[in-house]
């Protein structure tokens, strides 16, 4: 086994001052040396390097080279750095960067809620007022939902200096009566809520009420939630569940929300997927490891430690498989599973030679399992190899039956192959004789008279508009013509009105010089007619046709 560390990317200035460290997800790394990693970039789409910064676009982009693997190392983006800044609470840097122009324009609504939702986490009500005008802009619906938000916090009159009377126009005037019901339908715990919502469209007011909603009956308040997500962000609902913990079993509903936003969007809550994991492992730890394959938002080391803390055993294979430690996953199967057939079925897919030796291996602990790899990597591992690897001694149930049914199982499949390789050449020399015998007869082409009559029936017909032509006749035609003299008496074909015999080899003939200048196609006839009997679909002059072959070739074959 190897010992060699996990590689790293580390980036230092030209002091020699280390700025980051990143270690590479390569597989195998373990038995790998320094000499086995290359590093490699990709031509330089630009020369704009100017004052130490690449121009945008043309940054430089790198790749680490492994014997199994290739890492692609590239910069930031502009979005790279604002997610940066949002995470490590800079909302303020990440706002001035969006308006800046450094990232999409939509980045703007999501930055400027974010960073009004952390100036009323903070408390800081005035600062969060005097940035509506910039951030909410335009937006009617937005304006409505910060408004309700204050006054229900009791703040309304910071922000009322700010509140647009024009462009747009609110409707807190006509909607006044109807949010006081419907904070008494929420203060209550009153199931009419719901329909009193619906009925009144009073989705922007429901900001502050999303736990009592949740509490009074969450299988309606969840779909509605994510129905208007745009107007309730899934962010404010994940903050006041979380901040309901006296309240009532928060932890459940917010699986029940991120779960159904999840399986409407997978990325809309993509940053409470490292939450959701915990939520799944408590209350369905059936559905976890389907959220392990889809999701691209966990990080895999806390997904890792509430497996083991939950005894999720299959789910932590799959994450040591996605972390690369293939060899600790397959130790799981084996050691915990004990399911051999998801064993191989994971070195299958893993592509990794190597696995094979550690899985036989494993299985030596457990004379059983020998007996049962044996039966299941038929197609995948040589048996014989796997009883070379049994030491002296171990004693491996039912292994003389077993060995016999691979065998026999191997030589009913041998059987098996040798039949169809004989009924595959039994049908190929039948179809080459069968073509062969297609391919020495002749075509009949009527003469100069019957092709004129023939013309006056096309043209007839294309009068009608209903033309229809041979294209085989034609070709055959073309190909004749071209040459335009017989092959026995060399007239050419267009000063006498008879019938022309054409064979696959090009040659033409005369009918009559061919049947009456030759003596030798009379003494294949009969062989021939023999052949023959078979196709009672072909018409006369086909059937007559057949009867004769190419003088010239003939002649050369004898």
């Amino acid at each position: 086994m190897g010992t060699a560390q996990r590689p790293e990317v580390r980036i230092v200035t030209w002091k020699n001052e280390e700025l980051t460290t990143d270690a590479l997800p390569v597989h195998g790394f373990e038995h790998y040396k320094a000499k086995d990693y290359a590093l490699a970039h990709a031509p330089f789409s630009g020369s704009s390097y100017a004052g130490g910064q690449w121009a945008a676009g043309d940054e430089p982009l790198y790749y680490i080279v492994s014997p199994k693997d290739v890492v692609i190392v590239r910069p930031r983006d502009a979005e790279d750095h604002i997610s940066w800044l949002l995470q490590h609470g800079f909302h303020e840097k990440a706002l001035a960067a969006v308006e800046a122009g450094q990232g999409r324009v939509e980045l703007l609504d999501e930055v400027g809620s974010r960073y009004l939702d952390h100036l009323i986490i903070s408390r800081k009500y005035a600062e969060a007022a005097c940035l509506c005008p910039k951030i909410l802009r335009g937006s009617a619906s937005a304006w409505e939902r910060w408004v309700f938000h204050f006054a229900h916090l009791r703040q309304l009159h910071v922000l009322v200096p700010y509140m647009p009377i024009e462009n747009p126009r609110l409707r807190i005037l006509l909607m006044s009566q109807h949010d006081k019901a419907l904070a008494l339908y929420a203060d209550l715990m009153k199931q009419e809520i719901f329909d009193f919502i619906e009925k009144y469209n009073l989705h922007d007011a429901i900001h502050g009420k999303i736990v009592q909603l949740m509490m009074v009956e969450s299988k309606k308040a969840v779909p509605l939630l994510i129905q208007h997500r745009d107007h309730i962000p899934p962010s404010e609902v994940v903050e006041q569940l979380l901040g309901a913990r006296d309240k009532c079993d928060h932890k459940y509903l917010l699986h029940l929300y991120l779960h159904s936003l999840f399986e409407i969007d997978v990325n809309a809550g993509k940053e409470y997927h490292d939450l959701q994991v915990e939520l799944y492992a408590d209350y369905e730890p059936r559905m976890l490891l389907t959220f392990l394959r889809i999701s691209q938002h966990y990080k895999l080391d806390k997904a890792y430690d509430i497996c083991v803390r939950k005894g999720l055993l299959k789910e932590q294979v799959f994450i040591l498989g996605r972390m690369g430690n293939a060899k600790k996953a397959l130790a799981v199967i084996i050691d915990e599973l004990e399911d051999i057939e998801e064993a191989v079925e994971f070195v299958s897919m893993q592509q990794d030679d190597e696995l094979w030796p550690e899985l036989i291996k494993l299985c030596l602990r457990k004379p059983e399992m020998v007996g049962m790899l044996l039966e299941h990597t038929v197609g995948n591992l040589d048996p014989l190899y796997i009883v070379t690897m049994v030491p002296n001694g171990l004693k491996v149930p039912r292994l003389r039956d077993r060995l016999v049914k691979i065998i026999t199982d191997y030589r009913t499949e041998t059987s098996l192959r040798q039949g169809c390789m004989e009924i595959l050449k039994t049908d190929s020399v039948n179809l080459l004789i069968k073509y062969y015998k297609e391919a020495q007869r002749a075509v009949c082409m009527s003469s100069g008279e019957d092709e004129a009559r023939e013309r006056t029936e096309e043209s007839s017909t294309n009068r009608d508009g209903r033309k229809t032509s041979n294209p085989r006749s034609v070709e055959l035609k073309s190909r004749t013509r071209g040459s335009g003299r017989c092959c026995l008496c060399f007239d050419p074909f267009s000063i006498q009105t008879v019938s022309v015999v054409v064979f696959f080899c090009c040659h033409a003939y005369h009918v009559t010089c061919l049947t009456g200048g030759s003596v030798s196609l009379e003494t294949n006839a009969g062989r021939d007619e023999e052949d023959e009997e078979d196709d009672e679909d072909d018409d006369a002059s086909s059937r007559r046709s057949s009867l004769v072959r190419c003088v010239l070739c003939t002649t050369a074959a004898g």
